[in-house]
């Protein structure tokens, strides 16, 4: 079926082609196409069930080693490590699972599936039915207020206009009109066509159906958004990378000490033994809760501000941000249109500067004309109208529910203007004469005719101006003016409405009122409206670039708006920076790429463009966000890194987006991104911690072996595996969530985004973590080396060397806190939760010392004295000192560089 003709064949062909007539189909026929065509739906989304979410909390690198760890602890019957790390894994995944779920629970309660009907014609009887149940062929019935139920070729229309904005990205409502248009005419300029989805804003229209289901325009795209790939998240890859470089350095220092312990005729069982023993000193078992934590605090601190993250690991995601590919309606804009500017006569006023309820009657009576003509020439209606006036529901377009609102403000009350001036007739709005005009009788006096519509049109049909409260012949130069004036509120992206009126002192004027005798009318001025910019839209991009955010506008609107609300929130607007969808079909991938960086506004854009660009940006190495609340937008969404949908938008823009703006506001995003980043930052830092440990005990076991392989000397290892475990378990996993709670670095909107390929742990990290790592180990091996030699005892020397690890790690957190600072810089009480934890493992650290049951049966320490804690206490204070130069000397320098 060749739908994309539709539009440009006329009524009687469109019957023709669809074998129908304009009474519709017979029952049997309708039965027989929809066992041919199918229902009329489209296909469910693939949703993650609730053990599909939990399932994925498992992909990860990191929880595959920790996996392996326990199988190995197993199989050498060390049940209790097997234990522990089975636990950690567990309680990870449990974490994620929840934070994840209730996010996806958030997002079924803003769903509005409604189950709508429509109104066909089926053996020329009129009968609502299922929009299920509707056939190519059908005759159908549309009134205010309802969804298009499928695409449908208009036959009959009466002051029909629709909202297309879920599917076109158009601001303002798209009149209808049942004309053939030419072949080529675009989605959003298709007059005599409606589609499925949309809603219709006032009016009445019958027509055909040409497409249901899949074939229709609302279908098309959603067979481009299961075909559109979404990757896996930056974070996701660097974990990946992180987990994969962590797994080929333990197998290979495992190997390479089990081969040189054979090659030095150390037996095979000795050197298996040691090399699970270095295996388990070196896993970062921490790493895998902490993350959950960080996220899930980061998810729920995002949520706070009015952001509903859908999957934990998009939380970080948004602090990699470099691109944001913004739609204009409702994200930079309102979303409602207001009436912005009246010019009448000479004088133009601007509602935004002016308090027009005080000054109104006052200043500038024929603006108040205007108005009242734009608030009885109109349909709009109120369902509460006992309500206060920011609570009424008012039904129409939005252009009428502008015009309304804006009288009522202004103490033009619509139901108190037509009690004055009752209506008595009306000529509806079409697309071929450009106006309506409603008839008012007035006690005691004639016939008033209100009129607005095209300027163009009016002032064609007007032979008189008010201008200063004073009614004058309208003069070429007057026309001239007001056409200038017109073309300089369209240039600023308003929607230019005229208004005029005519006084008929004739008998039943009502009897002759119709389009062609509207002449004669005086005309009083132009009424200029826009969806505004949101107060915090200008604000929020300039922050945005200051941290090195590429802002880019893609739109559907036409390209004046959009320049216009780009020169307002500080966007490039020359014709070089202004690309539309047709001028970007003309463009092949390698032009596109050489003027991606060139181009900050789209307009008139289909979702194909989105995509286009959307890949062009990120071939071009960034991370790239975009925001949309329509249909439209749902296939962009999913290719872009972060798809960030407006919680007033369609359920389709939802489902298929990471972040959703629950106050739809662009501020949001910014505020997302900096939570992102504070992220990132945590995460850097936890994993800087825990590797600084974990590497420190690594080094411990891995020198002692090597130092006994090269001068075949018994120094016993300084460590147990159980030891290990405990200090990582039950002493470190508190203190490194809860730097899951810091924001020490608010200025991080300051610095530009990284690249999209900066690893967790840079060169320059790596470095530190090993400065540290050896300089410790040196000092600690020599103290237990001391002890042991000195006590001969090994159990006490363990337990040194197990309390100083332990000892260290809860007081050089407080300098890992920031790794862009010194100590001195923060205030260590600002994180409760880091003291509270250090508290903890503190308690921990003396339970597995001085418990019994512990340290008899499952560690094997021994306690000890003040003289050894007196030890460890300079030993922790050197762990402090020599975190600190580290940072000085790797980390300080050069922040942002990422080797």
């Amino acid at each position: 079926m060749e739908q994309l003709l539709f539009h440009a064949l006329s009524a009687h062909e469109c019957y023709k082609k669809l074998e129908t007539t304009s009474k519709g189909l017979a029952s049997k026929e309708a039965e027989i196409r929809l066992k041919k065509y199918g229902p009329n739906a489209l296909a469910d989304h693939t949703k993650l069930s609730a053990l599909g979410i939990f399932v994925s909390q498992f992909a990860n690198p990191l929880v595959y080693i920790l996996f392996a760890a326990a199988v190995i602890s197993a199989f050498t019957k060390d049940f209790v490590d097997m234990g522990i790390i089975i636990a950690v894994i567990a309680i990870s995944s449990v974490v994620g699972f929840i934070q994840e779920y209730k996010a996806n629970h958030s997002l079924e309660e803003l769903k509005t599936l409604i189950a709508y009907h429509a109104l066909v014609q089926r053996d020329g009887i009129k009968l609502p039915i299922s929009s299920k149940e509707v056939v190519p062929g059908d005759m159908i019935f549309l009134e205010a207020g309802e969804k298009v139920p499928a695409d449908i070729r208009l036959t009959r229309v009466l002051d029909m206009e629709v909202i297309e904005s879920a599917l076109t990205g158009e601001s303002t409502t798209s009149v209808k009109n049942s004309n053939a248009l030419l072949a080529g005419v675009n989605l959003a300029e298709r007059s005599n066509m409606a589609y499925l989805g949309t809603i219709i804003a006032k009016g009445k229209a019958e027509g055909v159906v040409v497409s249901t289901g899949a074939e229709t325009e609302l279908g098309k795209i959603s067979k481009l958004l299961q075909e559109t790939k979404e990757d896996i998240s930056p974070l996701e890859k660097q974990i990946r990378r992180l987990g994969q470089l962590i797994g080929i350095f333990l197998i290979g220092l495992a190997t390479f000490l089990f081969g040189f312990g054979i090659l030095l005729q150390h037996s095979w069982l000795e050197m298996f033994l040691v090399s699970v023993a270095v295996l388990v000193a070196a896993i970062p078992e921490g790493i895998l809760p902490a993350l959950t934590v960080i996220l899930a605090v980061g998810m729920k601190r995002i949520h706070k501000n009015n952001g509903l993250i859908r999957k934990m690991v998009s939380a970080e995601t948004l602090g990699s941000v470099s691109v944001i590919c913004s739609d204009k309606t409702g994200t930079l804009t309102s979303g409602v249109m207001q009436v912005s500017e009246i010019l009448t006569g000479k004088t133009l006023f601007d509602h935004r500067k002016n308090d027009i309820s005080n000054d109104i009657e006052k200043e500038a009576q024929s603006h108040s004309l205007a108005l009242k003509i734009g608030v009885l020439c109109n349909n709009a209606l109120v369902e509460n109208p006992h309500e206060d006036l920011d609570k009424q529901r008012i039904i129409g377009s939005p252009v009428e529910k502008a015009l309304f609102i804006s009288g009522s403000a202004f103490g033009l009350n619509k139901d108190s203007l037509e009690k004055n001036e009752p209506r008595v007739s009306e000529i509806p709005f079409d697309a071929d004469y450009k106006f309506m005009a409603t008839m008012h009788h007035r006690e005691g006096h004639a016939h008033f005719i209100y009129v607005k519509g095209a300027p163009e049109k009016l002032l064609a049909l007007s032979s008189f101006l008010e201008e200063e409260n004073q009614i004058c012949p309208l003069r070429k130069t007057h026309t001239q003016h007001i056409l200038r004036q017109q073309k300089n509120l369209s240039a600023k992206g308003l929607h230019v409405l005229a208004v005029a009126y005519k006084i008929d002192k004739t008998q039943n004027p009502q009897e002759h009122f119709h389009p062609k005798t509207v002449s004669d009318l005086t005309f009083v001025g132009l009424i200029g409206l826009r969806d505004p910019l949101r107060e915090t839209a200008k604000e929020s991009v300039a922050l945005c670039r200051s941290a090195g955010i590429h802002i880019v506008m893609v739109t559907g609107d036409h390209h004046l708006t959009a320049i216009a609300i780009g020169k307002e929130i500080g966007l490039r607007t020359e014709d070089k920076n202004v690309l539309e969808g047709n001028a970007l079909d003309a463009l092949s991938d390698q032009e596109l790429a050489r003027i991606i960086k060139t181009v900050d506004i789209y307009a008139r854009v289909a979702p194909k463009h989105k995509i286009r660009i959307v890949e062009a940006w990120q071939n071009a190495g960034h991370i790239v966000g975009m925001t949309g609340d329509g249909v439209n937008d749902a296939p962009a969404l999913k290719r872009a890194d972060i798809g960030i949908a407006l919680g007033s938008g369609t359920d389709v823009a939802k489902e298929t987006s990471d972040l959703v703006l629950l106050d739809d506001n662009f501020s949001t995003i910014v505020t997302a991104i900096k939570r992102g980043r504070i992220i990132f930052d945590n995460i850097r830092k936890v994993i800087v911690y825990l590797m600084c440990d974990s590497f420190t005990e690594l080094t411990l076991l891995s020198g002692t072996l090597l130092i006994n392989m090269f001068i075949k000397s018994d120094i016993p290892l300084p460590l147990i595996p159980a030891q290990i475990l405990w200090i990582k378990i039950a002493e470190d996993a508190a203190p490194a969530m809860a730097l899951a709670f810091d924001d020490i670095d608010e200025n991080v909107m300051r610095d530009p985004p990284r690249k999209h390929n900066e690893p967790i742990l840079p060169h320059r990290y790596k470095a530190f973590i090993l400065f540290y790592s050896i300089i410790m180990d040196i000092t600690l091996f020599l103290l237990f080396l001391y002890i042991w030699k000195t006590t001969h005892a090994i159990s006490f020397a363990r337990t040194f060397a197990f309390a100083g690890l332990g000892f260290s790690s809860f007081f050089f957190i407080f300098s890992a806190r920031s790794l862009k600072t010194h100590i001195f810089a923060l205030n260590p009480f600002q994180n409760r939760y880091v003291l509270a934890s250090a508290g903890i493992g503190m308690l921990f650290l003396l339970i597995a010392i001085y418990v019994p049951f512990f340290h008899t049966n499952i560690l094997f320490t021994t306690p000890f004295g003040i003289f050894e804690w007196g030890i460890l206490f300079v030993y922790t204070a050197q762990s402090i000192f020599i975190f600190e130069l580290g940072k000085r000397i790797f980390l300080m320098k050069n922040k942002r560089a990422p080797h």
